[in-house]
């Protein structure tokens, strides 16, 4: 069961006690919006069957003209993220794609907070994307990684995420010409974006979603080739904090000097700079997460939460007249508006506990990420005792 099956039977058994008290109206449509978050950062950025995770080829970042154009989708995935994530597989039969669900549940429990955190432009922690390496067309990505030095591969995986970087504004700036000048693309071609829209209200969401300075600025880098199906806590893993030495846009330049002794390793840069830091992934979201705060509190939050969210824009989730409408089927008043941020909506005195199909999602990816362990562990062993010699 998908976390977006998970919230309309929610709504569904909500709407048999309808018409609602109006605290719990609120808390529905809230919850509703906490699956409908979860199940897009799941898709786009950890679901290794879905068509629309993005794994560029590192093999072709030497002839750029062939390295291949970013949709809309994907550009607007990357935005108001903190930062990005690489997760590299040593070989096809390793077991990174458990790895995948582990960290999207880890990432989702450090970052989320129930019913507070802004949703509604996509906010969250990370883009994770799966570099892929191109077979008999050029080397994996397993093979880049112990056939270059630290300081090849992560200026390699610099090098990829500035194409990234590059591909996400040129798909946005894409998509605006193609607005004012042409006619405007099927809904189903530009997730994130409603087709019935005036071009001025498709402008004003694309406003709403913002590549973030950190993002240009700095990743985590994880080599997943000694990542094991019964590691109890990925936070422990050793990653790579990579500054990509674009600091434009940043209130200060970016110094490890406040992990120092938490650092396994330093990476230099030629020019003499400390280029990367080996640390725990524990260590790496704290540092990027307080980089974050740093940059809140010289700017502001971008997109400001109040203001992107005003005429009940949430061009991450749905239409601003589909949670209407829902809302007045549970019994929110007919013409009463109903204004976002949603992280405003629940009262926690009222609702001390998580509870909601916001709730009930994370038990499905929770699920999920158990059942992927258990068939990695179960395989594991088939291949330990294949590999006994006969009595």
């Amino acid at each position: 069961m998908s976390s977006n099956t998970t919230s309309k039977n929610f709504l569904n058994k909500a709407l048999q006690r309808a018409p609602l008290p109006r605290h719990e109206i609120l808390h529905a449509m809230r919850s509703r919006l906490e699956a409908l978050h979860r199940w897009r950062v799941y898709q786009y950025g950890c679901d290794p069957h879905h068509s629309n995770m993005y794994r560029p080829r590192i093999d072709i970042l030497d002839s750029l003209e062939d390295f291949p154009q970013m949709s809309i989708k994907t550009a607007n995935d990357c935005c108001n993220k903190t930062t990005a994530i690489y997760l590299c597989k040593s070989t096809p039969t390793d077991h990174s794609h458990v790895l995948t669900y582990a960290l999207h549940n880890w990432l989702y429990q450090k970052w989320f907070q129930p019913y507070r955190s802004d949703i509604e432009w996509g906010q969250f922690f990370a883009k994770v994307i799966e570099p892929q390496g191109g077979g008999s067309r050029g080397p994996v990505v397993g093979q880049l990684m112990s056939d270059e030095s630290p300081w090849q591969f992560a200026s390699t995986m610099t090098k990829l995420h500035a194409v990234v970087c590059e591909r996400a504004d040129e798909a946005r700036e894409s998509l605006m010409e193609t607005f004012l000048h042409g006619p405007i693309p099927r809904q189903s071609d530009c997730w994130g974006l409603v087709a019935d829209q005036s071009k001025w209200e498709l402008q004003q969401d694309q406003e709403h979603f913002v590549l973030q300075d950190l993002f240009r600025a700095v990743f985590i880098l994880i080599e997943g080739q000694d990542y094991a199906p019964n590691t109890d806590d990925v936070g422990e893993m050793s990653v790579c904090i990579v500054c990509t030495g674009i600091d434009a846009g940043l209130s200060a330049p970016i110094s490890f000097e406040s992990i120092a002794s938490s650092v396994e390793s330093f990476i230099m840069g030629t020019d003499g700079e400390i280029m990367a830091a080996r640390t725990t992934l524990e260590v790496a979201f704290t540092f990027i997460q307080d980089l974050e705060k740093r940059e809140i509190a010289a700017f502001g939050m971008r997109p400001d939460p109040v203001e992107a969210t005003k005429g009940l824009r949430a061009g991450y989730l749905t239409t601003g007249e589909s949670l209407l409408s829902e809302a007045e089927e549970l019994g929110w008043p007919k013409g009463e508006p109903l204004e976002y941020p949603s992280s405003k909506w629940v009262d926690a005195g009222m609702y001390p506990e998580w509870t909601g199909c916001g709730v009930q999602a994370d038990d499905v990816m929770r699920t999920l990420e158990r059942t992927k362990k258990d068939s990695a562990m179960e395989e594991t062993g088939r291949r330990g005792r294949r590999g006994q010699p006969q009595h």
